[in-house]
Formats: structure tokens, sequence, C-alpha cells
């Protein structure tokens, strides 16, 4: 690790004086500072570093998201009554902690006010939940957080729904067989698909394989990165890191349990390995294209519509759930 003075951070003051501090001096005063922060200082910190120290973690990322900061919007969200898809949230996931579940309750509310396809993903608790207990008093920047994740490293999730993303996984194991044929070849002969090595990884946001510390360490890299491949890069780098377990994996559920529980690992490398198939993946391979470029939510617009799942399944299976649900409010009021 570096030390406290290894990274200068230039700022400009109130009284428009640049100044140069170090990178803990300017977040430690960042909210009377007009201008603080560069966002290529922050990179060149990650790769000295691999991670930022946890107590400013909060405060970097909202910097590094360009956060809009939309109260206005988030209110008409947050004032909603809990939505009806959520309203059992509690009694199926019990948390002991009553902030973060009360913190989850209302983020994923407010997610299917924005989006109805969030109201039929069961995974959606393990997405949210690594974030709103980060966040778990600031239900605000976790939400517009959350949203610029889903915009920005979401995309075409749920083109498909409810089957998995077809292009995502397409892409996935055309990196893949780019990177580590041997690996791409056992997962063919065996019949395991990157739904599993793939999929099963990344819709929970990896909070399944990593541990608190690893998977915020992830998500420092994943952010500031603001390249929505990251993610799939990841998962090449994560395979390849195991890859002599993985090899001696010949049936299904032996490797659905294997990508379903925290492997023992130096982390580190995983990362920089990470890095390198970023580095090395050619810029001219077809599925470069298929995502769109990271970009912030704006400040002066409303949060951005997100409609990319097949509207008629989706209204279905929210007409569906919401005459069950009916019908049991019904037959509990008769007994």
């Amino acid at each position: 690790m570096k030390s406290r003075d290894a990274i200068n951070v230039i700022e400009i003051d109130s009284n428009n004086t640049t100044q140069i501090r170090t990178l803990y001096e300017t977040i430690d005063q960042h909210k009377s500072m007009k201008k603080v922060i560069n966002y290529e200082q922050f990179k060149d910190y990650l790769s000295k570093n691999i991670k930022y120290p946890e107590k400013y973690r909060k405060v970097i990322w909202k910097y590094i998201l360009r956060l809009p900061e939309n109260k206005k919007e988030y209110d008409l969200y947050s004032s909603k009554e809990i939505h009806p898809a959520v309203i059992n949230f509690k009694k199926k996931y019990p948390l002991k902690i009553y902030r973060v579940l009360r913190s989850m309750e209302k983020i994923m509310s407010m997610l299917c006010y924005w989006s109805p396809v969030f109201e039929n993903i069961d995974y959606l608790p393990n997405m949210i939940f690594p974030f709103a207990k980060i966040y778990e008093n600031d239900t605000f920047t976790c939400f517009e957080i959350l949203l610029t994740v889903i915009i920005n490293y979401c995309q075409k999730w749920w083109e498909f729904y409810p089957n998995p993303p077809i292009e995502c996984l397409d892409m996935l194991e055309s990196l893949l067989s780019y990177h580590d044929k041997e690996l791409y070849n056992h997962f063919v002969k065996y019949n395991i698909t990157s739904q599993y090595y793939g999929w099963e990884l990344i819709n929970n946001f990896f909070s399944d394989i990593l541990s608190k510390d690893e998977w915020l360490c992830l998500w420092d890299n994943i952010l500031t990165s603001r390249n929505p491949y990251f993610l799939y890069y990841f998962v090449i780098a994560y395979l390849k890191n195991f890859k002599k377990s993985i090899l001696r994996i010949t049936d299904i559920d032996d490797f659905v349990f294997f990508i379903h529980k925290e492997n023992p690992c130096q982390f580190s490398k995983i990362i920089k390995l990470t890095y390198e198939i970023k580095k090395c993946t050619p810029e001219d391979l077809k599925f470069k294209k298929i995502l769109k470029p990271y970009y912030s939510l704006d400040s002066n617009t409303g949060y951005p519509i997100f409609n990319e799942y097949p509207k008629y399944i989706v209204n279905y299976q929210t007409k569906l759930k919401e005459k069950i649900r009916l019908e049991e409010e019904e037959y509990l009021k008769k007994k």
C-alpha cells in the first residue's frame, strides 16, 4: 500500500484558489469545496492499491458515479406506498438488522414502480442487499447507485425475460473461447452452459461467491472502470483463477455447488487478471459492440425510462400475481 501522501489531488476552493492535497485530505473536506477529486486520480489510486479505504468508500462511489442527486423525483417514488409485489418481502427475508431490511423493502418497492420487470425477478433481493448494507442509512444514494448500475452494467439482461440474457451469454462464451480455449471446451464437453458459469454468477452481482471485503474490492473496480464489460472480464478471470479445480468437475450439480459458495483465493490476483483480460481483448471482436458506452444519469432530467423487457410477458405475470394476491386476501377475510 502507498502512504497517505502517495496520491495528490488538485482542488479549487470557494475562493477559486488552486490547492494540492492528499486524496484523503480532499475527501475529508469535500463538503466545503466547489470542485474536488479528479476521476483519473481515483483510477490511479486504485491501480496502485486495488481497493479504496473503507472509511472513504461511500463518498468515493458517489463522486465516481456522478449521481444526479435528483431529490425531487426520488421523493415521488419514496412517498408511494410499498409496492404490492414487495408486501411479503419481510416475511420471506427476515434479516436480523431491521434498518437494512427496511431499506431493502423501500428500494425494491421503488424499483418496481420505476420498471415493472422488477416485480417478478426473484434474485432482486440478492442484487440489492450488498448495496443496501453499505448505505443502510442513506436510501436516496443507494437507490441512485442501483439505477446507475442497472442502466449501465445490466444492459440487455431482461430483453428475453424470463429467459437468461442470450446476447450477453453469447458474448461471454466468445470471451471465454478467446481467452481460455481449454476451459471453454471442458464446459462444452460436459454440457455446462454459460447459464451456469456466467448468468448464475452475474445475476446476484457476485454476492454468492465473494466475501464482504472481496465484493467491495470488486465493486470499487467495476464502478471506477465505467466500463459495462468489466463484469464479464471478471467472470473470465474468476474462472481462469480456479481452472485446475474446474477441470476436475464433470457434473453440472457439482459445478452449481462450486459457483454458489465462497472459494478461498488471492483476490488481488483475480482483479489484476481482470485488467489483463480487458487490456488484451481485441477491439475488433464482434461482441465489443453489443453494449452501449457507460453514461451517468442526468441531473437536469428525470430518472431514465427502463423498458428493455418483453412487456406482454411482464404485464401478464403482474396481472396474474395481483389476481392471486387479491384471492388470498379474500380467502383470509372469509376465514
